[in-house]
């Protein structure tokens, strides 16, 4: 490590975040508070000159191609994933005649939000750039040499490795292995939680790349690794959603990012005496057992208390039962994904209203590829509660605290009200990503994001005291 550099100094920036959900979720949990974010799954679906002062590709080591995109803006810098190549060879694939613009960082899952981002360059002349991206970000960074494989992909993924000899020789169990060095080493995480978390698919293509590079035989991948990673590609994902954040509550099985089956209950006080019965109603129907499950997901909030208490209980309940691991899913953002996903506007802003009586509703907006332009959060609405993106743009508002918007708001021209019927469907494709990038809950600490406290009336006047 050359040397490592802290700022807290923040302006706001736009920035392009490319990649899937998973990632970009946990780039969020970063830190990105009071910049302006657009998220993308391919850097063609933007114009970037004069739009971003910033792009972070999530996926740039696995989508090399967009690397020809940016070659064409060598004034936008951009922070690329580069674990599993190098920026010398990414430089030799593509013409940067006008100027190279890419920064490699350590962007695999699992390494996103840690609190020092690793990065390399080639020339010296972009250290001033970093430096003042960083001071308005407010992230520390490690600047290493440029090498397939950085240094703590490197690192982390060879003792994964050696882990999967090990376990591949029987000489001691998973578990064992884990719990020996988090104990013994000081690690977060033991070397199969690790690679849980970064994604075996990744720890593979790690040490495939840097084993090319070097011929060194610490990263020969273990026969088991090799093994476990071709499963996983080839593996569909069994995945039972459970919604119950509103009036309708919804159990949707899925496969592969494809529904199965799906119950929806129209009656909300009674979430807590059907979903059980739909869960074993699905399982009959279908024919599995709680065995063939990779994981459950519930939606947990905003919404009402009674309906997520309901669901996230059982969800839990299920996931410790079964030794299966939980998705947690923000029930705004599902709501965005399914009407974006029937309507298809890429050009609009999609905002769900929750109502949460008299005239306050949980809100968010979103764009069409699901980023957050206005984060979650309670909002007494008033008549120019929108203003600032109703000017500029066409908004979809929808949801059962719409009604009392439309009849506050009145006509605008940029206003659609558009009928929308929540579903455990629509958490689908979210869950899928989710999973892809082992981004699981923790069991213990869980809890359903209520946006606000609970309200406990007092004891009323009449009531007879003992």
């Amino acid at each position: 490590m050359e040397f490592v550099r802290r700022f807290a100094e923040i302006s706001a920036m736009n920035i392009l975040v490319v990649g899937d959900a998973a990632r970009y979720k946990e780039l969020q949990q970063k830190g990105l508070e009071g910049h302006r974010l657009h998220w993308v799954q391919n850097p063609d679906e933007v114009s970037l000159p004069g739009r971003f002062d910033l792009v972070i590709d999530l996926i740039l080591d696995d989508e090399p191609a967009h690397a020809a995109v940016y070659a064409r803006t060598p004034e936008v810098p951009v922070w690329g994933s580069m674990a599993k190549s190098s920026l010398a060879e990414l430089m030799h694939q593509h013409a940067f005649s006008q100027g190279f613009n890419i920064v490699a960082c350590n962007w695999l899952p699992g390494f996103i939000n840690r609190p020092l981002t690793e990065m390399a360059i080639l020339d010296e002349a972009q250290q001033e750039g970093i430096e003042r991206l960083m001071q308005q970000l407010g992230w520390s960074y490690s600047l290493v040499q440029d090498a397939v494989g950085l240094v703590t992909p490197r690192v982390v993924c060879m003792i994964i490795n050696e882990a999967y000899f090990t376990a591949e020789e029987g000489t001691a169990s998973r578990q064992d292995i884990d719990t020996a060095m988090r104990l013994g080493t000081n690690y977060p995480y033991g070397p199969f939680e690790w690679a849980k978390r970064i994604g075996i698919k990744h720890v593979f293509d790690v040490l495939t790349a840097v084993y090319k590079a070097t011929g060194d035989e610490r990263y020969r991948v273990s026969a088991l690794l090799e093994e476990e990673s071709q499963k996983n590609s080839e593996r569909l994902a069994l995945i039972l959603n459970i919604d119950t954040a509103t009036a309708i509550g919804s159990v949707a099985l899925a496969k592969d990012g494809v529904v199965l089956q799906t119950l929806t209950n129209d009656k909300e006080r009674d979430h807590a005496a059907t979903l059980t019965l739909f869960i074993q109603e699905i399982f009959n129907t279908q024919g599995i057992t709680p065995a063939q499950l990779d994981a459950v997901a519930v939606s947990g909030g905003p919404g009402s208390y009674t309906g997520l208490r309901v669901g996230v209980a059982t969800a839990k309940g299920l996931c410790y039962a079964w030794n299966r691991p939980l998705i947690g899913i923000s029930t705004l953002q599902m709501m965005a994904q399914g009407l974006s996903a029937a309507l298809q506007d890429q050009h609009a802003l999609y905002c769900p209203l929750l109502d949460a009586r008299r005239m306050e509703v949980y809100t968010a907006v979103y764009d069409a590829g699901l980023a957050p332009v206005i984060e979650p959060k309670a909002l007494i609405l008033t008549a120019d509660a929108f203003n600032e993106w109703l000017g500029k743009n066409k908004m979809y508002f929808f949801g059962d605290g719409s009604t009392k918007w439309e009849q506050l708001l009145g006509p605008q021209a940029n206003a659609v009200f558009a009928p929308y019927r929540i579903s455990a469907e629509h958490m689908i494709p979210l869950t899928e990503a989710a999973f892809r990038e082992n981004l699981f809950e923790d069991l213990a600490y869980f809890s359903p994001f209520y946006l606000k406290p609970f309200y406990t009336p007092t004891q009323g006047r009449n009531d007879k005291k003992s």
